[in-house]
C-alpha cells in the first residue's frame, strides 16, 4: 500500500495530473516540476523573486537578470520533496556588463519503486524523473534588461517517458522611484508532452513583479498565473542583519498565496543568508502541512572578471647605459 501511495504521488508531481491549486483549467498542464521554485533565497522570499534573482538562478525566473556587472556566478540548489524526492539544480551565468549567458540544470528523482505482482511479490525496479537543460542569454544597459531562455524536457515515469522543447522570455525595467525595478516574464512556452496516447501542455506561466530597495533592505511582490492554476501572490523581504566587508548576514522572510490545502502556515517561509567574499550560503524553511517541513540549501559563488579598460600596475624599468639590460631604479634613501 506504501509502494501504491508513492507511485500515486509521483504520478501527480511529476505528470501533475491534479494540480494542487483549483481553477478551471486544472489537470490540462504536464510536467509540473517546471514550476517548482528554484534557490534558497527566492523560496524565503515567498518565491517573489521574478525581479530580484540574480545571476545563474535568474535563468529559472528571469533570464533578463543574469547580468551582474563583469562576473561569473555558479549556483548548486538542493531541495527535498516529500520524504523520498528530491529536487536538484546546478547553473552557471557569465555576464561583461552588457552581454550575458548561462546554464542550467534541474532534476527531480525519486527512489526506485518496487513493482509487484498479484500476489505482493517484487517483480522489479521502476524508475521516474522528471529533467531539463536549458541555455538563456541577455542584454542588459543601466537597469533595464531583456532575456531568454531554451530548454530541453525530458520525463520518465516506468515504462513512459516523454520528451518536449519550451522557452522563456524576460524584461527587467525601472520604477518611478530611483530604488524601485519591476519585471516581466513568460515562462515555458513551447510544445505538448505525450505519456503514450495522453498529450499534456507544458505549464504556460505568467510573472509580474516588484523590488523596493530601502538601504540594504529588499522588498519585493510577484503575481504569478499558470495555465492549470489560479492567480496567485507572493511577497518577500530581506534584512541585512551583520555586514562588514568580507562577512554579511541576512534574514529573510516571506509570504505566498495558494498554499491553504497544506495548512495554515503553509503559506509562510523563513530563511537565511550567509555571504562570505565570493561565496554564499542561503537557507529557506517552509511547512507543508502532512508532508511535513522543507528545507531547502543552495550553494553560490560568484567572482568578477577584470574591464579590459582596468589599468595594470608594471614596476618600472630603466635602461642601464653600461649593459644595455633593463634595471629596477634605484629606492630613494640608499
Amino acid at each position: 500500500m506504501k509502494t501504491l501511495g508513492r507511485i500515486a504521488a509521483v504520478a501527480l508531481v511529476l505528470m501533475n495530473a491534479v494540480p494542487a491549486r483549483a481553477s478551471s483549467s486544472a489537470g490540462t498542464a504536464g510536467v509540473g516540476f517546471l514550476k517548482f521554485p528554484v534557490g534558497a533565497r527566492a523560496i524565503a522570499m515567498g518565491e517573489a523573486a521574478s525581479s530580484t534573482a540574480q545571476g545563474a538562478e535568474a535563468l529559472f525566473w528571469n533570464p533578463a537578470n543574469m547580468g551582474a556587472g563583469r562576473s561569473v556566478d555558479l549556483i548548486l540548489n538542493h531541495q527535498p520533496m516529500l520524504e523520498f524526492m528530491n529536487y536538484d539544480v546546478g547553473a552557471a551565468a557569465w555576464s561583461n556588463g552588457f552581454f550575458s549567458t548561462g546554464l542550467g540544470f534541474a532534476r527531480l528523482t525519486h527512489k526506485d519503486l518496487d513493482v509487484l505482482d498479484l500476489t505482493g511479490t517484487k517483480v522489479r525496479s521502476a524508475q521516474a524523473f522528471d529533467q531539463q537543460f536549458a541555455i538563456g542569454a541577455a542584454i542588459a544597459k543601466n537597469r533595464w534588461g531583456i532575456g531568454a531562455s531554451v530548454k530541453s524536457i525530458q520525463s520518465k515515469l516506468d515504462d513512459a517517458s516523454a520528451t518536449a522543447v519550451a522557452g522563456d522570455v524576460g524584461l527587467r525595467f525601472p520604477g518611478f522611484l530611483p530604488n524601485l525595478n519591476h519585471a516581466l516574464t513568460v515562462q515555458n512556452i513551447g510544445s505538448t508532452i505525450s505519456y503514450d496516447r495522453d498529450s499534456y501542455p507544458v505549464p504556460l506561466v505568467f510573472r509580474a513583479g516588484s523590488n523596493l530597495k530601502v538601504r540594504n533592505a529588499i522588498f519585493s511582490v510577484d503575481a504569478m498565473k499558470a495555465r492549470d492554476a489560479a492567480l496567485a501572490w507572493g511577497a518577500g523581504a530581506e534584512l541585512p542583519v551583520y555586514s562588514t566587508r568580507a562577512f554579511r548576514f541576512k534574514l529573510r522572510g516571506g509570504y505566498r498565496t495558494g498554499e491553504a490545502d497544506l495548512g495554515k502556515l503553509a503559506s509562510l517561509s523563513l530563511g537565511s543568508g550567509l555571504e562570505m567574499g565570493a561565496f554564499r550560503l542561503d537557507y529557506a524553511w517552509r511547512p507543508n502541512g502532512d508532508f511535513g517541513d522543507s528545507h531547502n540549501v543552495s550553494l553560490g559563488y560568484q567572482f568578477n572578471l577584470r574591464s579590459p579598460d582596468a589599468p595594470t600596475k608594471k614596476p618600472a624599468y630603466k635602461r642601464s647605459n653600461e649593459s644595455g639590460r633593463y634595471r629596477l631604479p634605484p629606492v630613494k634613501g640608499k
